[in-house]
């Protein structure tokens, strides 16, 4: 942990390695057999860096002009696997849903080749990530101005009995109440003016306090994707390579809805250019 000072204040910097962690998602409400397990999120050789903009990687930190002393947060993860904890008990067909294509033999860090006290090690652990996240925050440290993703290769295993499995789990959890609230009274009922439609109002929120970015880049995406549907139509696909091209937008200010769909069409596209060369 560093302490940079500068003309006016001191900016915080520190620098965090987790050789792994594990996060799983496990049911104790509708299983009687006890809590079981139904995900884990494993991941290797986690670094989590922050500092100050001007001193972040250029490649990860798109660092404008004008800024000031923005704070740059780093997350680099060496390799990342979500598995399928229910694979035993059921007749699923994937243990792992999410891993990197190609698995890659982790070297140990060793006194000579540690990324805290390295810088050689650092860079060389940066660039031999599977997953790395750049988040630049904004003078007050409150709100992202820049965000950049970027993700190695990787093999994505979907079955839509455990998708629709784990959305019916998920509905038992929540109330559909929480779900879908009742809306309050209408504000134009009391200056007896015409009602204002629900949908104009839920949208109101949003419009006041859009979702404002500098810049947001996701760096091309390759897949390969295995599907197995069987709830209405029996489809297989096994190790379909995917392609997504480069995402890069700003500045923007706009709403999470919007901006989700924009997302959504981007790689909708390129699941698409090869959904003619899927085998039923």
């Amino acid at each position: 942990m560093r302490l940079h000072n500068s003309t006016s204040n001191r900016k915080l910097a520190f620098r965090v390695l987790l050789s792994e962690a594990s996060v799983s998602l496990s049911d104790d409400i509708t299983s009687r057999s006890g809590s079981v397990e139904l995900l884990r999120l494993t991941v290797s050789k986690l670094l989590l860096n922050l500092c100050p903009a001007r001193l972040g990687d250029s490649g990860m930190g798109l660092v404008t002009a004008g800024m000031g002393e923005a704070c740059l947060v780093e997350v680099h993860c060496a390799n990342l696997q979500v598995d399928n904890q229910l694979y035993n008990r059921a007749s699923f067909h994937f243990p792992v849903l999410l891993c990197q294509e190609q698995s890659v033999e982790l070297p140990l860090w060793t006194s000579d080749a540690n990324p805290t006290t390295s810088l050689q090690a650092l860079e060389e652990f940066k660039a031999s990530c599977f997953l790395q996240l750049g988040l630049t925050l904004d003078r007050e440290g409150y709100s992202v101005d820049q965000l950049t993703f970027h993700i190695k290769p990787a093999r994505l295993y979907l079955e839509d009995t455990f998708v629709y499995y784990i959305k019916t789990l998920f509905h038992t959890y929540i109330p559909d109440s929480a779900l879908a609230p009742s809306p309050g009274p209408n504000p134009s009922e009391y200056y007896g003016g015409p009602l204002v439609p629900v949908t104009v109002l839920r949208s109101i929120p949003a419009l006041v306090h859009p979702l404002r970015l500098q810049r947001l880049v996701i760096q091309p995406v390759s897949v390969l994707v295995s599907i197995h549907a069987s709830l209405k139509l029996y489809i297989a696909s096994d190790h379909t390579p995917l392609s997504f091209s480069l995402f890069d937008r700003g500045p923007l200010c706009t709403t999470a809805r919007q901006l989700i769909h924009a997302l959504t069409m981007h790689y909708a596209a390129g699941a698409l250019f090869r959904a003619g060369e899927w085998e039923g």
